[in-house]
């Protein structure tokens, strides 16, 4: 989904009666590789009819908390103009286990200073009781200005969400 949102961000489409402002997206990513968000992204492409065009659509491979790469990401920003940072998924960008209050907000804080719209991606918790997940998705719920949720269903042939 939030690759959907990125190429109509990206290249100024309307679908689905979703209202946006276009511009450059970075995309950081925290569980996947170039190759599978580029596999995604081509198959975007080809559904919108955009096949040969360069989306402004920067990737960047993540492995440390979001907080300790902010001053490169700030450079990134800055330099291509990034109008919208989708960041998947809080989980790891937050620090992955080290699960606390301080490092939700440091995730949040470090967001804030970039000054342009975010996205952040985070999976509902199996069991929300006592769980850890559950706890930090309650910390960011709090944090954000706005927060949804979505749902997916998956089947052996394919993943759908809502």
């Amino acid at each position: 989904f939030a690759l959907y949102l990125a190429t109509l961000i990206a290249e100024d489409l309307q679908d689905n009666s979703l209202e946006h402002l276009p511009g450059p997206v970075l995309f950081l990513d925290y569980e996947t590789s170039q190759l599978q968000v580029a596999l995604r992204l081509q198959g975007l492409r080809k559904a919108f009819g955009l096949e040969g065009r360069l989306l402004p659509f920067f990737y960047r491979y993540c492995s440390q908390p979001l907080a300790s790469e902010i001053t490169e990401i700030q450079r990134i920003v800055a330099e291509n103009a990034i109008e919208v940072i989708m960041v998947d998924s809080v989980g790891m960008a937050t620090g992955g286990e080290q699960l606390t209050e301080a490092f939700v907000q440091e995730y949040f804080r470090a967001l804030r200073s970039l000054h342009i719209t975010s996205l952040s991606i985070d999976h509902r918790a199996k069991s929300d009781a006592n769980n850890k997940k559950a706890s930090r998705m309650a910390m960011s719920t709090n944090i954000t200005r706005l927060a949804t949720s979505g749902n997916c269903a998956q089947s052996k042939k394919m993943k759908s969400c809502i």
